[in-house]
């Protein structure tokens, strides 16, 4: 039985659901989206100490106080049956995660799919492991991925936008910065496909463009981004998908950034996917990266 205290301090009891999973195996999982991370720390926690990449928001006030938002949440989880990893900031065995885990239990959830993650986002953080701000860009891409019917971590897609001035980007054989660089440097503009992210080093497969076909890169060098998100799914899984558009820059595209709408073709001379805008029925040709897929 859980046990429920007031504001940020709730304590789980010892035989608590959730098997605790070290760090290294959860980043794997979250890697390739074939789990749901769950932060269970409220609002101002998360603020202070982003979250894993994608982590899916489940407070244990939300769950005392029963937030307007609590069944769309549980809707979300029930959708597929992925491992859900909960954590806190320490992960410990009487920490928050315990009472979250009893919670869902309580909900339907069988046992065997949560998991805890030991030592929690101090632990991960301490390895190594990448963090973001909630609601920005990685986390939404990686949000979609882990919520999605299906693993889609290695649709991840990166863009090279540093090194123009140097011909391209340092690619080196191994995660290490010691490690043995490879002759070729990854041209600018070139566009990558995520293989495994440690750190602000980035594993990948090039799609698009010069350079090594694989190998390790970093995504910055001292605060200067080397390479961007570019699209988490390729042009044809979003057909015929609900979509939220981002990042227009004109006038007018400004004003369509944050609408959704629904993409029903390919414009092949444009090379643009066309969206049909919810409300107005507008309809406008936009590149992949200026669309994120709804859940």
């Amino acid at each position: 039985m859980a046990v429920f205290g007031c504001g940020a301090h709730f304590h789980a009891e010892e035989d608590a659901p959730g098997e605790f999973v070290e760090p290294a195996e959860a980043a794997k999982w979250v890697d390739e989206a074939s789990c749901i991370a769950v932060d269970v720390r409220e609002d101002f926690e998360i603020a202070e100490r982003g979250p894993l990449p994608g982590a899916f928001q489940l407070s244990s006030g939300a769950i005392m106080f029963a937030k307007p938002d609590l069944d769309k949440k549980l809707e979300c989880l029930r959708r597929n049956s992925k491992p859900i990893v909960c954590y806190t900031d320490k992960g410990v065995e009487k920490s928050r995660c315990g009472v979250v885990c009893q919670w869902l239990v309580d909900k339907g959830f069988p046992a065997e799919r949560l998991r805890r993650l030991k030592g929690g986002r101090d632990a991960w953080h301490a390895e190594g492991y990448p963090t973001c701000v909630y609601g920005d860009e990685m986390w939404q891409l990686a949000n979609q991925a882990q919520l999605s019917g299906s693993p889609l971590g290695r649709s991840l897609r990166w863009q090279v936008i540093g090194g123009a001035d140097k011909g391209g980007i340092l690619v080196r054989e191994g995660a290490a910065l010691t490690s043995p660089a490879c002759e070729e440097r990854l041209k600018t503009g070139s566009i990558l496909e995520q293989v495994q992210l440690k750190g602000e080093r980035l594993c990948y497969k090039l799609l698009e463009g010069d350079g090594p076909k694989t190998g390790w890169a970093s995504i910055r060098l001292s605060e200067k981004e080397l390479i961007v998100l570019h699209s988490l799914c390729p042009t044809e899984r979003l057909l015929g998908s609900a979509v939220r558009i981002r990042g227009l820059q004109s006038d007018a595209g400004k004003a369509l950034n944050g609408q959704e709408g629904f993409v029903h073709s390919f414009d092949e001379e444009k090379q643009r996917l066309v969206v049909k805008v919810y409300g107005s029925g507008e309809e406008r040709a936009l590149k992949v990266i200026n669309l994120i897929p709804k859940a």
